[in-house]
């Protein structure tokens, strides 16, 4: 289990960075609403839903021509379907809960590590069917296409949890893993 710290938990939220898409809570409408931002993020590797609102973050793998960018090999940015559908990058404090720290990159892979769960190393690249982000999700690799955080909002809100989702690499399942604070 994801060891998360008090502050991290509560930046998620006190950012305004912990509601989404309650679509998500269903693997079958993540599955439509991850198609829906996919036609928008077309090197889409996952997405971030949130209690909070139908925000919805996307990160996405940069490069050319089969390479990745070992500089910045993803990027996130929101997709505003609260709004129009507008994209926005993320602010400053924004890249502190949701931002991504490169491990290390060559032009055909990067590892990565997300803010949110620092834990946990992501390995990206082009796979067969486009790019992909790879994690263990509940002790399974896996090829990450989701996450949905709930949280309570108030004055000092508070991330509930945190589900991931994917797809198993040995046999194609559906993989989940609540993540609690």
């Amino acid at each position: 289990m994801v060891r998360w710290k008090g502050w991290l938990a509560g930046l998620l939220s006190a950012a305004t960075l912990a509601g989404a898409l309650t679509a998500f809570a269903t693997p079958k409408a993540a599955e439509a609403t991850h198609a829906t931002v996919a036609v928008k993020a077309p090197d889409l590797l996952f997405s971030v839903a949130r209690s909070k609102n139908s925000n919805v973050l996307v990160y996405e793998l940069r490069g050319g021509n089969g390479a990745i960018d070992v500089k910045e090999p993803v990027r996130a940015k929101w997709i505003m379907l609260e709004k129009d559908g507008h994209e926005e990058g993320l602010t400053k404090l924004e890249q502190r809960a949701y931002g991504v720290k490169v491990l290390s990159a060559s032009p055909s892979e990067a590892k990565i590590a997300l803010a949110a769960l620092p834990d946990r190393e992501v390995t990206v690249r082009n796979g067969p069917d486009g790019p992909e982000a790879i994690m263990e999700i509940d002790g399974v690799p896996s090829r990450l296409e989701s996450i949905f955080v709930e949280s309570k909002e108030g004055i000092f809100p508070k991330v509930k949890w945190v589900d991931v989702s994917g797809v198993s690499l040995a046999d194609g399942s559906a993989v989940t893993e609540r993540i609690t604070p």
